[in-house]
């Protein structure tokens, strides 16, 4: 898949495979995963629609999920340049793509349902001794919810581009992506967060239409940080994703 040289902030094609060159990479550029967001001529109007699609009910965050995905897909194809803009007839596009990394999350979700019971039945028995084990239990989510979530990232990236469930859970290929680039994943993430700190009150300054264009500036972030940190795994000598389009996979799934 590649985008047209002379719109490069066109949706990119639907059909057929796609596995880009790789690219040498050396390091990571942090700041990127924000500017990038406005170098794209119609970057206010893909914010606005980004976030008004996000605020639909259950399926709005699903739908800029994938939307996430796909820009990551794109950037791949163009070397990091421009983005495409978030096109609304794209919508089941976006959804089936969104789709996987959702439910992926779901059932790895369920991995800490044990340590949230722990915790409300201690509430429940009180005395000082449970105010003990609420406090252990506690400290212990904060380590095990950053690991959770780093080791989730792999699964989520490789559920989105293959457009398999069962993709995610290839337990060599998380090990061997975390193994090279694990250290830049964590920074990524760390700095992603310390940015939506500081967007998200200053969308609430701006008042409705501040906060209604904080998701997408995160999610595009989001993808940005996905492809730099994907092309650093596969300079290091990483094993690509086998990356379907959404069009082929449903193809495929009718027949």
């Amino acid at each position: 898949m590649s985008m047209d040289p002379s719109n490069p902030y066109s949706s990119p094609p639907s059909v057929g495979g796609m596995q880009p060159p790789i690219r040498p990479v050396t390091g990571m550029d942090y700041m990127r995963m924000i500017t990038y967001v406005f170098e794209n001529p119609n970057w206010f109007m893909t914010l606005l629609l980004g976030g008004l699609c996000s605020i639909i009910p259950v399926i709005g965050p699903i739908i800029l999920q994938g939307y996430r995905y796909e820009v990551m897909i794109s950037l791949l194809a163009a070397g990091g340049g421009g983005y495409p803009d978030f096109d609304f007839g794209r919508f089941g596009d976006y959804l089936m793509r969104g789709l996987w990394p959702f439910l992926v999350t779901l059932a790895c979700s369920f991995a800490l349902v044990p340590f949230y019971i722990l915790i409300v039945l201690a509430a429940i028995a009180g005395g000082e001794k449970a105010g003990w084990l609420i406090g252990l239990m506690q400290m212990a989510m904060l380590v095990i919810a950053p690991a959770v979530m780093l080791l989730l990232q792999p699964m989520l990236l490789r559920s989105a581009l293959a457009l398999d469930f069962v993709q995610a859970f290839q337990v060599e290929w998380v090990k061997d992506f975390l193994k090279r680039v694990w250290i830049e994943l964590l920074l990524s993430i760390l700095f992603l967060g310390v940015a939506s700190m500081v967007l998200v009150p200053l969308g609430f300054a701006a008042c409705c239409v501040g906060v209604i264009l904080v998701a997408p500036i995160l999610a595009l972030a989001q993808a940005n940080m996905l492809f730099q940190v994907y092309s650093l795994y596969l300079s290091r000598g990483g094993t690509p994703i086998p990356i379907k389009m959404v069009v082929q996979s449903m193809t495929q799934t009718t027949r």
